[in-house]
């Protein structure tokens, strides 16, 4: 659509930036990328029994196909985006697509960008779209994710901001000392089909309601939620566990069990968000915890010396994609 309005609109056009992008969505002899008619059949039929799951993630950003959070919210991106009638409709269409004639027309400075590994959209794909377009740039970044907001993002976005504006934001990221807490809801899934969509959606908005006024009152920040848990940030791991223990207490009222896991570490803030290693670690945390159990690294019990709050040991760990064996302790019940 934004390649058709430039060639259609250039007076409204002042520059084009295609990423990941096909020209053509069938194969075709002289158009090797597209898909051939069985395998769109293949995909619309398992879009037809698994809509709404994480599916195709493993392709569309593989470097978070292991990210529980990632997966959560990858599924329900796609049930808020189309009903799976609708994603059906739109894959056929996809495939029906054909704007090569249309690129040569297109006058407006154009950048073509794609990671060098793209699963979905290869660069010979890429590079054979910005050969057709007279007044185009081409540029490959690393990487193999297809979706823009994850990977390396920095990477990608500055190539497209100095391309628009002739100049990149160099403007250091703020590094700070956090505590990450992270909390997930135990059996959610069953929860929801047991009580229906009116009831879980009521029980959820009580839960969020809980945890805020919990995350607030201990002074920390809602960082994101993933659906049915929090991500937060404290300046110190004692309120974050205070926290955390006051949070189990609250949602054990509603018969809601959660699990919880809490690091301290560095992380990179930009605006309201936050990222680094040390997030990453407190969703593996999170992932090792029992339900019911609050799960922090040995990073966090070595803080909290002297401040009387009471944790037991709870093994040595191997945290998926972090380096070495992790000492974890669980806060009493």
């Amino acid at each position: 659509m934004s390649a058709l309005f430039a060639a259609t609109y250039p007076e409204r056009t002042r520059a084009l930036v295609l990423s990941g992008t096909s020209a053509k969505g069938s194969w075709a002899p002289d158009y090797p990328w597209g898909e051939k008619p069985e395998t769109v059949e293949q995909v619309v039929a398992y879009m037809r029994q698994n809509w709404g799951m994480a599916f195709s993630l493993d392709e569309a950003a593989p470097s978070m196909a292991d990210d529980r959070a990632a997966c959560e919210w990858w599924g329900a991106y796609m049930r808020n985006s189309a009903s799976p009638k609708t994603a059906e409709l739109i894959t056929r269409l996809s495939a029906e697509i054909d704007i090569r004639e249309v690129l040569p027309t297109i006058n407006a400075p154009t950048l073509v960008i794609n990671r060098e590994n793209d699963r979905w959209h290869s660069a010979d794909e890429a590079r054979f779209i910005s050969d057709a377009i007279p007044n185009s740039t081409f540029k490959l970044v690393p990487g193999d994710d297809h979706l823009v907001w994850y990977g390396d993002q920095d990477r990608l976005l500055g190539e497209i901001e100095e391309f628009l504006t002739g100049q990149r934001d160099s403007s250091p990221s703020e590094r700070v000392l956090l505590t990450i807490l992270m909390t997930d809801i135990v059996g959610s899934t069953e929860k929801a089909a047991a009580l229906g969509d009116s009831k879980w959606r009521a029980l959820l908005d009580q839960h969020d309601i809980m945890v805020r006024q919990r995350v607030a009152a201990f002074g920390g920040s809602e960082i994101n939620t993933t659906g049915d848990g929090f991500i937060t940030a404290f300046t110190g791991p004692t309120r974050a566990i205070q926290c955390a223990q006051e949070i189990r207490a609250d949602l054990a009222r509603l018969d809601l069990e959660v699990k919880t896991g809490i690091h301290t570490g560095e992380c990179e803030r930009r605006g309201s968000d936050i990222g680094g290693l040390a997030v990453h670690i407190a969703a593996r945390i999170l992932d090792s915890s029992a339900p019911g159990q609050i799960l922090v690294s040995g990073t966090v019990k070595d803080l909290v010396v002297g401040s009387g709050l009471d944790l037991d040991p709870a093994g040595t760990r191997s945290l998926k994609g972090v380096p070495g064996e992790w000492p974890l302790y669980a806060s009493h019940l």
